[in-house]
Order: structure tokens, then C-alpha cells, then sequence
């Protein structure tokens, strides 16, 4: 026997050619039935998606190269690839690497100047510096952000930030991401099969695909500062509104107008970074502590001291670093991976 739609039985051996048609006929209205429901449970299920009841921001500030150069996009890429996938970027002093990536939580006036004259370069305050530097025309800080969702998910579209300078006004400023799809710059994080952020199964949209989309987290190059510095003189009247004592630059992100998230960095002027500053910043991630070697810029290979004590012994190690060397420490419980503290030597 035949069951067309539960109801109706038809026997094989009596069938005419117009009950064949009527067979037919049947399954594809049944066929479109399951396919209609089908789509409807999807779009359904996709519109229903619990949005989040709060969002975890982790910021990580940085300088990178001025964005009409080949080396902005190499070091986009060094920095933002990592970190989607969970884990600590390729990072070390700019000294003679202009795509090499420093963390850090205190800048200089040069790390955010950017020459527009066409006859001149700039790098780190230097006019027409010397290879490697020799093409450079300045960097830009930014304030890089993870979002994580929690109670839900979030989208690129419910995200907006604003930036706040205690004494440069100018450097104010506040947008949202509202228009904007996912990108290189501006990437969604959807987890795989295994339920967890940052495996291998993980799946990314930085394609252009719309910012409404929900993900399970998102990875932004953050909202960014820069001033045009065409000459030694503009260098000098950007360290004067900076003053000696420096200024307190924060970064701020919100979803959907809430559920924020802020770092503060310190910015000097030329030269003005103190020696105070030559120490290990920490800065929080959605992995571990990223501790990264913070030193004026240009600056020397720094001791560096370290203790392990997780298995209860004291170990120490010495060694040497540049600024900006980084590392990523999961406290996964194994000595030989977990670090007490580190310190300046």
C-alpha cells in the first residue's frame, strides 16, 4: 500500500495513469509543505536569538602603520588573525619592523602623527627617517576590542564607541557601527559544533556579510586616534596641548547603548614617557593575561625577571626583551606555562 498523506490509500495493482498524476501531485504539495515549514523553523529560530544580557569587553590598545601603506594591511593582519583565533599575537619592538605589533597601555605623541605632504615621510616623529622607515608617512593608536556575549548573542550593528582625551578635546569622538558590515577590520566569531570560542571549528564573518548577523562574539581594530603632523612645528604644538605630565586617553565600547566596556591609556609628548614606565602592562583577554614589555619607544632591550611557584618552589628567570615583546599566559595550571609574576629587572 501507498500512504500519500495519512489518509488516503491507494491500491499498486489498480492504479490508472490518472491516479499516477494524482501520486504526484500529492508529493509535491506534501514535498512543499516540509520545505516551507522547514525555512520557517530557520528564519524563526534566526530571528529569535536570544540577544545578550551583558557583554564582556576586553580592550588591547596598539599603534599601527598609516592605512595607505601595504605594512598597514600586513600588520592589520598580524594583529586581528591571531586574536580571533585565541591566541597571542606576533608581537616585539617596531625597531626595524614597521609591521611588528606592541601592546601597550602608555603612547607618545609621534605613535599617533600621520604627514599628508606628499614631499615628506614620518615615522615615530623622524621626517624622512632611513630604511626600514623610509617610505612611512606615521601610525595611528587604536583601541582594539573583543565583545563577548553573555546570555546571548550580539551583533556588529548593536556596537558603538566612544573615545574621550582629558586635555586634547580634539581627539573626542564617538560612532556606531550601526551601517557597517563585517569585514577584515570588523570580524564576528560563530562558535562551531563544539559549543566553545576560539577552537578549530570556529567559523568568521569578515566578508561583508550584514552587521545585523548574530555571532558569539566580535573582534574590532577599534576606534582610533591621529592628528597630521606636516612639519616639526605641528609635532610641537600637539606636545603642548599633551603637557609634560602627560593626558588620559579612554577608549569606551557599548552594545546596544549599554553593557560597556573602557581602558584608559597615558599619552606624552615627544620624549616625555618616564622611567617609570619601563615595566610588564597586563592586559585582560578572553584567553588569559597578556603581558606585554611597555618601554619608551625606540627603546633598548630591558631585564626582565620572572618566578613560577605553582608547583610551590620558587623559580626564577632572567632575561633580556625589547618593547613591545609580548606573551599570552593561560593559567592552565601547568608550571611550566603559568606565571607568578614577572617584573623589570
Amino acid at each position: 500500500m501507498i500512504d500519500i498523506d495519512g489518509s488516503t490509500e491507494l491500491s499498486v495493482v489498480s492504479v490508472r495513469y490518472s491516479d499516477i498524476q494524482e501520486i504526484k501531485m500529492k508529493k509535491h504539495k506534501l514535498l512543499a509543505i516540509v520545505l516551507t515549514a522547514s525555512l520557517a523553523i530557520i528564519l524563526g529560530n534566526r530571528a529569535s536569538a536570544q540577544v545578550a544580557t551583558n557583554v564582556d569587553w576586553y580592550i588591547l590598545p596598539t599603534t599601527l602603520p598609516d592605512t595607505i601603506h601595504v605594512e598597514f594591511g600586513t600588520a592589520r593582519d598580524n594583529w586581528l588573525v591571531p586574536l580571533s583565533m585565541g591566541v597571542s599575537p606576533t608581537t616585539g619592538s617596531r625597531i626595524g619592523n614597521v609591521t611588528a605589533i606592541e601592546v601597550r597601555d602608555v603612547f607618545e605623541v609621534p605613535d599617533m602623527c600621520v604627514c599628508t605632504n606628499a614631499g615628506l615621510k614620518l615615522w615615530r616623529g623622524v621626517f624622512n627617517p632611513s630604511s626600514p622607515y623610509a617610505t612611512m608617512t606615521g601610525s595611528r593608536i587604536y583601541g582594539t576590542a573583543y565583545g563577548i556575549p553573555r546570555g546571548g548573542q550580539m551583533n556588529m550593528s548593536g556596537v558603538s564607541q566612544r573615545t574621550l582625551c582629558d586635555k586634547v578635546p580634539l581627539l573626542n569622538n564617538q560612532s556606531s557601527f550601526s551601517l557597517l558590515s563585517y569585514s577584515v577590520s570588523r570580524i564576528g566569531i560563530l562558535k562551531g559544533a563544539d559549543g566553545k570560542l576560539f577552537t578549530t571549528d570556529d567559523t568568521y564573518l569578515k566578508n561583508g556579510e550584514p552587521g545585523t548577523n548574530m555571532v558569539d562574539a566580535v573582534l574590532i581594530i577599534g576606534s582610533r586616534l591621529g592628528a597630521v603632523a606636516n612639519s616639526q612645528t605641528d609635532i610641537n604644538a600637539i606636545d603642548s596641548l599633551v603637557t609634560t605630565n602627560g593626558a588620559n586617553v579612554t577608549f569606551e565600547y557599548y552594545f546596544n547603548g549599554t553593557f560597556k566596556g573602557s581602558k584608559s591609556v597615558a599619552l606624552y609628548p615627544t620624549g616625555g614617557v618616564p622611567s617609570s614606565m619601563n615595566r610588564f602592562a597586563h592586559f585582560f583577554t578572553p584567553e588569559g593575561i597578556l603581558f606585554s614589555l611597555v618601554g619608551p619607544p625606540n627603546s633598548g632591550p630591558l631585564g626582565i625577571q620572572s618566578t613560577r611557584r605553582l608547583d610551590g618552589a620558587w623559580v626564577y628567570t632572567t632575561m633580556t626583551g625589547s618593547e613591545g615583546s609580548s606573551v599570552l599566559f593561560k593559567f592552565t595550571g601547568n608550571p611550566t606555562n603559568d606565571m607568578g609574576f614577572v617584573r623589570i629587572k
